[in-house]
């Protein structure tokens, strides 16, 4: 587990780099201490055949106009499994905090499992917050129409998949 405590006007942002893995733990919390201070987390995993991941990532908005963002993608394959959580606090005298959260999971397997967990724990009522999950599967129906433009399954599939998750990679070059 890595900790983070950011201060006045600091920045943080963490990337956890897409790879194709067969076991991964990631905790990571993030502790928004003083006004101003942001931070953004990053995050794509392709779940090869088995493999069992778990991603989880806090953030604590403990000052007045802190701001974060999560952003994750997935993709899981055959047999593969998935655990996600992601926990936003904002205390009490946090006023004027902004927070973003969203998941989105794309399943290549009727055997491939996600299970997402969007938390927020507002305690402050001047703030701005959203959180979201999405998870879907390739649909026949995609796979046919790319079929009849040509692609044969394979790349038709790959295509989607690089679509899914090319959102990280564009996202980068934003900042909060």
């Amino acid at each position: 587990q890595r900790t983070v405590s950011i201060s006045q006007s600091g920045f943080f942002r963490w990337v956890q780099p897409s790879a194709q893995r067969t076991a991964a733990v990631d905790h990571t919390h993030i502790i928004l201490e003083e006004d101003h201070a942001q931070a953004q987390v990053y995050a794509a995993s392709f779940l090869s055949k088995g493999a069992v991941a778990e991603l989880r990532y806090t953030i604590d908005h403990l000052a007045p106009q802190t701001v974060s963002l999560i952003e994750s993608r997935s993709v899981g394959s055959e047999h593969s499994s998935l655990d996600y959580l992601a926990h936003i606090f904002i205390k009490e005298s946090a006023r004027g905090s902004h927070a973003t959260q969203h998941h989105s999971a794309l399943l290549l397997s009727n055997f491939a499992s996600i299970k997402a967990v969007p938390e927020l724990d507002i305690c402050e009522k001047d703030v701005s917050c959203t959180h979201g999950v999405a998870i879907s599967t390739l649909r026949p129906k995609d796979i046919f129409y790319a079929q009849s433009r040509g692609f044969s399954k394979e790349a038709a599939t790959t295509m989607f998949i690089d679509a899914h998750m090319a959102v990280i990679e564009n996202m980068l070059g934003q900042t909060l």
